[in-house]
Parts: structure tokens; sequence; C-alpha cells
């Protein structure tokens, strides 16, 4: 079980961006989600990164990495993966290099990578890596475009090109068909990611422009964050009372083991079953997200996005 407390947005993979970073997708030219996929995957191509001779032991510091790569079918070149990576299964048997927020870079040397994969915001760690003469590829995944272009980096990378183009097609065509299946109905949506354990202070929540913001508008959302707020933003509870939303959804802790689940449940319910005034509190719509993949950007954000589609739709409660 893993509490998201009072951490900053950088410490939490699943969250988009720190609060004060630029949208990095801002810097990707304009209109991509119009764009055939032939012309979508061409231009991503030409930002995926290339020259880099195919590495066979590879170190992945996030869980979204680690899916990415055995998802590409490189599973067999992982050597070492962060204390968090649990899926597919046969990670659990590798090295672990630390946690997600700090990976050891002397636990990374000494398993020899000829490759290091970095979640975004390392550089320190990158430079540490580097000066010890590793190779390393830094990707971002804080907007949705940006998870499309992470996909396409680490198999150019891996040389597993044909792999990833036809993982962002599929993912984008799922995408794209929920969109054009908009809902009866668009609920005013609050999604926390990060809370003290058991009260609603020190509260992060997904902006619109995050890759888990940007799935729940498709899912039929209407984000009670508004645009010109960061990707995570901490917000009070006046705040929170004051954008009144009919639909909250709790992922401030997340857990992998399936019997931990409805405790966990019950216990990220709690503070908010206080808040009477609440709308969504009112109508029974506080729903807490307890699987840690809900907050992966990786490869399974098709699933990520079918299961919001049920809460946000409500054929879930």
């Amino acid at each position: 079980m893993r509490w998201w407390g009072s951490k900053s947005a950088t410490d939490v993979e699943r969250h988009a961006a720190p609060p004060q970073s630029a949208a990095v997708g801002s810097r990707r030219p304009t209109g991509v989600p119009q764009l055939r996929h032939g012309c979508l995957i061409a231009l991503l191509w030409a930002t995926a990164g290339h020259g880099l001779a195919q590495p066979s032991r590879i170190v992945t510091t996030a869980p979204s990495l680690t899916e990415t790569v055995f998802a590409l079918g490189a599973g067999s070149r992982v050597v070492g993966v962060s204390a968090h990576c649990n899926y597919p299964p046969d990670v659990l048997r590798l090295p672990r290099i630390g946690t997600y927020t700090r990976p050891d870079p002397e636990r990374i040397a000494a398993l020899r990578p000829d490759l290091v994969l970095l979640h975004g915001y390392r550089g320190d760690l990158r430079n540490r890596l580097e000066a010890l003469g590793l190779r390393t590829l830094v990707v971002e995944q804080d907007s949705l475009e940006d998870v499309f272009h992470s996909l396409l980096q680490v198999g150019q990378a891996l040389e597993r090109r044909q792999q990833a183009e036809e993982m962002v097609i599929r993912i984008r065509e799922g995408v794209e068909a929920l969109r054009h299946r908009p809902p009866p109905r668009r609920p005013r949506t609050l999604i926390v990611v990060g809370r003290q354990p058991d009260a609603l202070r020190g509260v992060i929540v997904v902006g619109p422009k995050s890759w888990l913001g940007a799935l729940a508008e498709v899912a039929g959302a209407v984000n009670v964050v508004g645009p010109d707020l960061p990707r995570s933003p901490r917000v009070s509870l006046e705040t929170i009372l004051a954008w009144d939303p009919e639909l909250i959804l709790d992922a401030s802790a997340t857990t992998a083991e399936e019997r931990e689940r409805d405790a966990l449940a019950a216990r990220l319910l709690q503070p908010w079953l206080q808040r009477r005034e609440l709308t969504a509190v009112r109508a029974g719509r506080v729903v807490a997200l307890t699987e840690d993949w809900m907050l992966r950007p990786g490869p399974r954000v098709l699933a990520v996005l079918e299961r919001l589609a049920a809460m946000i739709r409500g054929t879930h409660r």
C-alpha cells in the first residue's frame, strides 16, 4: 500500500508534472490529435531520438518505463527496476535499484547497464550516471501526447520501432473511439492523487493538461480544475468546497494487492463522508481508485481510460 500524502507532484509518477513545470506537450506541433495516424507517427518518430545502439542490459527507474519495455517484447533485457515495479510478474525477480523518487546510482552502476531509462525531472541523477560512463534516455510523460512520444522513444532505443508504432496507433484509436461516443451528461469531476492519510489536507489534484486529466475528459468528465492551473496543483479544502464537484475520484493511496483494496477504499472514503455539504458526497458519488496501475502513464492507458469511463458515465459505482 502506498499513500501519496504531502509529497510534491514530482514524487509521484502518476501525477502529471511539478506545479511550476512547463507544458512539455506545448513545445510540439499543435493540432497533432487531428492528424492521420501515419502522419502522426512520422511526426513523433522525428522527435523520438536516433543513433542509439541496441541495448542488452537495461535498467528502468519507474513502473511505467518497466511496463513499456516488457510490452515492447524486450523484457528479457531488463536487469534492474525500481522498488515500485510489479508488472508484469516477471519483474518481481529482478534486482531493485531504489525507489521511484530516489534511485541509487551506485546500485544502478553495479548492474553494468548499457541503457538506463529515466522518467523526466531527473537531471541530477542523469548527470551522476553519465559521469559514471552510463548511457541514459530521459522520457517525459506529463501530457497524453508525452505518453505517446515516450512509447516511441523507448521503442526507438530498443529497436522495437514497429511494435511501438502499433502500440501508439492502437491506444490512439481506442481514445478516439471513446471520444466519439460522448456520454449523455458530463459530471463536474475532481480527481485526487495525493493527500495526507485520513485527512483532507495537502490535497493534490489532477489538472486538465495532465495525461490523466486528458483521459478523464475523453471518458466524459468536466474537470473542476481550471486550465490555467498547473497539471497537478495542491489545493485547500476550501477550494474543493467552492468547486463542489459532482463526482470525486480519490487515488491518494494505491495498492497492488487485491486483498487490501476493500479496506483501503473504505479508508479513502471516510474523510469525504464527513463533508455532506459536497454534492458528490450527498449523491454517493465519491469513488476510491486503489489500483496502482490506474496511475501509470504507460502501455496500459487504455485500461485506465475504460475504468474512468465506467465510473464517470455511471456504469460503475
